[in-house]
């Protein structure tokens, strides 16, 4: 399923609505002006958001609420680099060395989710694209 069009012609509730209705796993990715959001989806569930602007990584979130000392991103980041292709996640890594817990990290991936949602739901113009089966990456 490719799907495509303006904001003011599909609302985001309905493409969002369309996409966990057909259970559809891909990439959503809205334009405004020079913003970008995107989300991915698996089986019509969010599993992923970001915003271009405003974007607080993972991993700086995780240090200023110290769950995580400055030296342990910076580690679980060269680890990430040495990885390969793909490379595993950020949390992946910290839930391996035992850094965090998975719930903490699920919860701060969560917030992270919202606060993009948040920010793309405030768009009224624009324009979308889904496609299927892409991921962020």
């Amino acid at each position: 399923m490719s799907l495509q069009g303006n904001l003011k012609e599909f609302s985001l509730s309905e493409i969002f609505r369309l996409i966990d209705l057909s259970k559809k796993s891909g990439r959503l990715v809205i334009g405004q002006d020079n913003l970008e959001g995107t989300i991915l989806f698996r089986e019509g569930k969010i599993i992923l958001g970001r915003t271009l602007e405003n974007r607080q990584p993972l991993g700086i979130r995780l240090v200023e609420s110290e769950l995580i000392s400055q030296d342990e991103l910076d580690e679980a980041l060269a680890s990430q680099k040495k990885n390969g292709r793909p490379p595993l996640r950020l949390g992946e890594i910290l839930i391996s060395k035992g850094k965090i817990e998975k719930e903490i990290l699920e919860r701060f991936v969560q917030e992270q989710i919202l606060d993009s949602l948040f920010e793309i739901f405030g768009w009224t113009k624009g324009v979308f694209y889904f496609e299927q089966g892409v991921s962020l990456e």
